[in-house]
């Protein structure tokens, strides 16, 4: 069971999911009990969008108490936060402040816990506080150096606080461990905001080839919009009426994506 959940752990730091939900799923069929599986299966199953899994499995894991360690009862009740945001966006308001007020008491217990500090950083990220959440992750980064999240939203944070050029290297550093198309909005804001233009169009390019063109969701459509929109942003009228004519075949072509972004509620700006 530990070996499975050190291998579902250099799993998730390499952004291997599905990797790590099956290495997860086999320790939990031999201890299923066992809070230390539990909790990073529920942030997988969070990751990989199921916000109802994610958070069936926190209630389970929070109810073996004789089980749990501080830190890991911690951890359990900051993704069952996460997974109540994610379920219902309307709350979402409400469930950043108490994220917050979850991560202060337990700062006051356990001010020294690494997995308290990134609550708090978390906390303050979500309700845009990016002065207070920028040095708390800033302090962590060295400190969780095999958490990809760390500089992801340390990009960000440091993109509310003016500072592109510092955001493009921590995000390029997350983009190491994360799926591009996750960090490929705030990257491609970080470089445009830091005037390294070739850059966006390049990254671009590679999410394109790498991800769009295999893909039957909408990814391909949504690189070409930022295409277009960076081509109108430099005053290239030619690339951008280029961009947008490939997107409105690719549209055409795909039909059944459309649609069924449609019936998720997901309109498609054309």
């Amino acid at each position: 069971v530990v070996l499975a959940v050190d291998d579902a752990t250099e799993l998730v730091a390499t952004g291997g999911f599905a990797g790590a939900r099956s290495a997860l799923l086999t320790a939990r069929r031999a201890d299923g009990a066992a809070p230390f599986v539990l909790e990073p299966l529920a942030a997988v199953e969070l990751l990989r969008g199921d916000a109802a899994a994610a958070e069936r499995i926190c209630r389970e894991a929070l109810g073996y108490e004789a089980r749990l360690s501080p830190t890991t009862e911690h951890r359990l009740g900051r993704t069952l936060l996460l997974a109540r945001a994610a379920r219902q966006p309307d709350r979402a308001e409400q469930i950043d402040r108490e994220l917050l007020r979850f991560a202060e008491v337990a700062r006051g217990e356990r001010p020294h816990d690494d997995e308290v500090l990134h609550s708090l950083a978390l906390a303050h990220s979500f309700r845009a506080d990016f002065a207070t959440s920028r040095p708390l992750l800033e302090a962590l980064l060295p400190r969780l150096p095999e958490r990809a999240f760390v500089p992801y939203h340390l990009g960000w944070a440091c993109l509310g606080t003016g500072d592109a050029a510092a955001a493009a290297g921590h995000l390029e550093r997350a983009a190491l461990r994360l799926p591009g198309p996750w960090v490929l909005l705030p990257r491609a804001i970080a470089l445009y905001e830091a005037g390294r233009h070739d850059e966006v169009e390049a990254l671009l390019e590679h999410t394109l080839d790498e991800y769009g063109r295999q893909s039957g969701d909408l990814l391909t459509h949504q690189v070409r919009r930022m295409q277009a929109a960076h081509a109108i942003l430099r005053g290239d009228a030619a690339r951008a009426r280029e961009r947008l004519l490939a997107d409105l075949r690719w549209l055409v072509e795909h039909p059944l994506a459309v649609e069924a972004f449609s019936h998720l509620g997901l309109d498609i700006d054309v």
